[in-house]
């Protein structure tokens, strides 16, 4: 018999649930992605041991109609109005069962070994409360392919970084962020998920990210070595796609507000600063991975008439990031990737940005 919970963190004391074997739920969350959602939830029902309950989140492309063909081999939630991808997501956890809770993207596939692996890591270390796993990448045809992400000033592919294990929360008040999965390589312990979907913001635009920052608030964490799920990339999904660096602050504004809600319910005496997650924010231009460069230094030059604007206080951080941008390729590299005439109208935005502000002062 193994306990989970029963555990203080933080200032929290959550409730012990004894079992005799840990039963797993796969939570499936589905909006207008048809074309994917059987390959999704097949890959949820080869995991032994697991329920599979699906979310529809009002789609209106035939979704509904392919979770009605599984019947009872699967716990359908269908949504009567679109609540966005956190809210969907509480209301299958909230008819789920099992004391271990997976995500998966509709988009995405687990891997065969992933709930086993991570209820491994969970029966290891009775205090984790979140595990998480590296990804395989695949395009829309299921094809694997390269991708890279930036790691300090190197590049190396994304299955290959592993995600954080111990006090992510520590992490997180000094540096903002910490290395972990995406939402489809994470698990929560039921408990402490719940605790912290109590807690979860209203706005919409917060999807996977809140969870990653709350959790490691109520216990440690653990990172596997081995991939556990595949993220596919394709023309609908987000991957890379920064939008507009307005709202790309805004979203992380909104993680800096949550890291120190969470510290201080939590009883943490230290806070992440905003000076110093400030430039991680826009270290994110200069930082990204490698197929998105191009839309990120465009981001940065879309962005100085509307921050010069709404935000002039970001502008100085903006300078520095792009700079470390071009310097990190190099201008010959940046302006191969990128269109050129791109690099130089930047800097000269950027440039007419720093003499208009060194005459104010």
């Amino acid at each position: 018999m193994r306990a989970l919970g029963q555990r203080a963190h933080g200032g929290l004391r959550l409730h012990a649930v004894t079992v005799g074997f840990v039963r797993a739920s796969v939570v499936v969350v589905n909006f207008n992605l048809s074309r994917f959602l059987r390959e999704a939830i097949d890959s949820a029902l080869r995991q032994p041991n697991a329920e599979v309950v699906v979310v529809d989140d009002k789609s209106t492309d035939g979704s509904v109609d392919i979770i009605a063909s599984y019947r009872d081999r699967i716990i359908p939630v269908l949504l009567p109005q679109n609540v966005g991808h956190l809210e969907a997501f509480a209301a299958g956890v909230e008819r789920s069962s099992g004391e271990v809770i997976f995500a998966l993207d509709a988009d995405d596939m687990c891997l065969p070994n992933r709930v086993p692996v991570c209820l491994e890591a969970f029966a290891n270390d009775p205090a984790i409360v979140q595990v998480a796993g590296r990804q395989v990448l695949i395009d829309a045809d299921g094809t694997a392919k390269a991708f890279c992400r930036a790691t300090g000033n190197r590049f190396v592919p994304r299955q290959q970084v592993r995600p954080t294990s111990g006090d992510a929360a520590s992490l997180m008040l000094q540096h903002g962020t910490y290395n972990h999965s995406l939402t489809s390589g994470m698990a929560w312990r039921r408990a402490e998920l719940l605790t912290a979907l109590a807690e979860r913001p209203s706005d919409r635009r917060f999807v996977d990210n809140y969870l990653a920052a709350a959790m490691p608030f109520l216990g440690p964490v653990a990172g596997l070595d081995e991939p556990v799920f595949a993220y596919r990339h394709h023309d609908t999904n987000s991957v890379g796609n920064t939008g507009d660096a307005a709202k790309h602050v805004a979203l992380r504004q909104l993680h800096l507000a949550t890291v120190n809600d969470w510290a201080e319910r939590c009883g943490r005496a230290d806070r992440l600063r905003a000076a110093n997650y400030n430039r991680l924010v826009l270290d994110s231009f200069a930082a990204g991975e490698t197929v998105t460069l191009k839309s990120r230094v465009r981001a940065v030059a879309r962005s100085v008439p509307e921050l010069w604007t709404s935000s002039p206080g970001l502008l100085p951080g903006v300078i520095q990031a792009f700079e470390r941008l071009v310097m990190a390729t190099s201008p010959r590299a940046a302006a191969s990737m990128v269109d050129g005439g791109v690099v130089r109208a930047t800097s000269r935005n950027l440039g007419a940005y720093r003499r208009k502000r060194t005459t104010r002062s």
